[in-house]
């Protein structure tokens, strides 16, 4: 079952081509779940307008108070009924192979957990804008190799690079223990949990059309265009909030060993990913030796450099 959770706060403007265009999928969609955080304008009018003009079942929701587009789409992902879950923003335009597409992903690597893809930018009128969102992110091939190699925590330490609106997940991925993160997004913390726990993966494909305008929340007109020329840095120190301490054990002997491979990275002639081979085999399992190879191959070049 295909579920679509959609988080809406005065967007009449763009609702109903976003939804329109997630109705037109290749691959239809099981259920479109709406959490709308007070909207003042006639986004929720629109919704169920829709609604009872569609095939696909829609379920809609107002909150009773503003709660925030976080915990918004969290509300909205546990409502959904779906094992896949898409994410919606209210402003963007699908692609119609985009449901199809990553399900397709999925089914040939039943090994991931989440999955985000690029996107093509469109302004305010739905005209084409020069360059794509992992242009806008730094998301290029460099560090697509990077992270195909075992780079991903360095990559996500520094900067998230997988946005929301362009993401899917298995359903049951995401718990609640991950919501305690020191992290202000919902998607940065969806994506760094598979990152933590090598579930994350990327399609190189604009599936969507991302709108920048004025009245977004957050986007990519906001990510420094510096991160798209920024090298690679070391992984640093990472706080947690106290909710981290219930995620389970094995988790979090997980997490600990990916936050102390940059400590190893810095070690001479390749020692510390040595000495902690065991490690990587009992972390990282069939791909141990590329995250080994590429931690040793650092070391050794960070002692002549």
């Amino acid at each position: 079952m295909l579920s679509v959770a959609i988080c809406t706060y005065n967007g009449a403007k763009f609702i109903r081509e976003q939804i329109t265009s997630i109705l037109g999928q290749s691959m239809p969609v099981d259920e479109i779940v709406v959490c709308d955080d007070c909207s003042t304008d006639d986004t929720l009018e629109i919704v169920e307008a829709m609604k009872k003009n569609s095939n696909v079942p829609f379920r809609v929701f107002r909150n009773e108070k503003n709660i925030g587009f976080k915990d918004n789409f969290f509300n909205a992902i546990e409502r959904c009924q779906g094992d896949l879950v898409f994410l919606s923003d209210q402003d963007d335009v699908w692609h119609p192979n985009k449901v199809e597409t990553m399900v397709n992903w999925f089914n040939r690597h039943p090994d991931k957990q989440v999955v985000f893809t690029d996107a093509s930018l469109i302004d305010v009128h739905g005209t084409r804008i020069q360059g794509g969102l992992w242009q806008r992110f730094g998301f290029d091939k460099k560090k697509q190799r990077f992270f195909d190699h075992g780079g991903a925590l360095d990559i996500w330490m520094w900067s998230n690079r997988a946005t929301g609106a362009t993401m899917a997940f298995k359903k049951d991925f995401v718990r609640n223990e991950w919501r305690d993160f020191a992290s202000t997004y919902h998607d940065e913390i969806i994506a760094f949990q598979g990152v933590v726990l090598h579930a994350l993966g990327y399609i190189p494909q604009q599936l969507m059309d991302y709108r920048l305008h004025d009245g977004q929340f957050c986007g990519a007109d906001a990510m420094p265009l510096s991160l798209q020329y920024t090298p690679l840095k070391p992984c640093p120190d990472f706080s947690w909030k106290d909710g981290a301490g219930t995620l389970p054990l094995r988790e979090r002997q997980h997490l600990d060993f990916v936050l102390k491979r940059a400590s190893l990275k810095n070690t001479k002639f390749g020692w510390g990913p040595l000495s902690h081979l065991r490690s990587y085999v009992r972390n990282y399992r069939s791909w141990a030796y590329k995250f080994f190879l590429y931690d040793w191959c650092v070391s050794l070049k960070h002692s002549f450099d």
